[in-house]
């Protein structure tokens, strides 16, 4: 890994006062609703460190946006130029922002872009690129989770008024996001003779929140390791992943209400399969 902090904290020391204040006004004119010139000005914002900086002012002005400064201004900031830019940064192998453009594309774009599936997706493979199958980077977020955990219980059962509560929160942060273990874990099961690889298909099922990492890591367990006998959590693990109708769940149930050596599994599988399909028939 060649980056060790998250986008969020990446320093625009290096980046010039122009820079920064170009693409904030860029990036401020799109958020009141210009969006005609979008490609233009991208165009004229260059060069690599500039890429970056239409990222990091985006961010900026979100982060104004979400502490109430720009909210009467009208709609939350426009991600578009942010994105194309990220998607700049990492189509370039030996670009120094390649890891903090591959985490803005993981964690920005989500429900805010018309491509944000495509985008998302795209960072999550530059991730597993950057990253690679080291199961260190998965300890180290398991680590921070539990420190940050620690301070959210310390903070939650101190005797203090409720507004130093609410400050300590505050300062304390959100939970650390879990991207770089989940990158670090994909890449590890797709090396068929990892010596975690186990390890890691069981951290995308079971301990972390929802999301396509869970369905992978299942259905590596199911044809990989058929010791593994925590189905009862996997299934439901699988299920709480997909709140809709999904084919390829349906199918994986199917698979291992078939196919699986144990009775009781095998009657789960079919439970979960019932359970969705009256889900799906309720909402009609």
């Amino acid at each position: 890994m060649r980056e060790s902090q998250p986008f969020t904290h990446v320093s625009t020391t290096n980046v010039s006062a122009r820079t920064i204040v170009v693409a904030s006004a860029l990036l401020l004119i799109v958020a009141c609703g210009e969006r005609t010139e979008q490609q233009a000005a991208l165009e004229d914002v260059s060069g690599a460190d500039e890429r970056w900086a239409l990222v990091q002012a985006y961010l900026t002005l979100d982060r104004a946006w979400h502490d109430g400064e720009f909210r009467r201004m009208g709609p939350r900031p426009d991600i578009t130029l942010a994105v194309a830019a990220a998607r700049e940064i990492v189509a370039q192998a030996d670009h120094p922002r390649r890891m903090a453009a591959a985490e803005f594309l993981v964690l920005g774009p989500h429900g805010l872009s018309e491509t944000a599936a495509e985008d998302m997706a795209l960072g999550a493979q530059t991730l597993r690129a950057v990253i690679g199958p080291d199961w260190s980077v998965v300890e180290a977020y398991k680590a921070d989770a539990a420190r940050w955990q620690m301070a959210r219980q310390a903070i939650d059962a101190a005797d203090i008024a409720d507004d130093e509560r609410q400050s300590r929160r505050k300062a304390l942060g959100s939970r650390p996001t879990a991207h770089r273990a989940v990158a670090a874990a994909q890449a590890i099961v797709a090396v068929a003779d990892h010596a975690r690889r186990r390890d890691a298909a069981v951290y995308l099922v079971l301990e972390l929140d929802r999301g396509a990492h869970v369905l992978e890591g299942a259905r590596l367990l199911f044809a990989d390791f058929p010791a593994f006998d925590r189905w009862p959590e996997a299934m439901r693990a699988v299920d709480r992943s997909y709140f809709r109708a999904n084919e390829e769940v349906d199918q994986f149930y199917a698979q291992v209400a078939a196919e699986a050596a144990d009775a009781t599994v095998r009657a789960t599988a079919r439970y979960f399969q019932a359970a969705r399909l009256a889900q799906a028939a309720n909402g009609f």
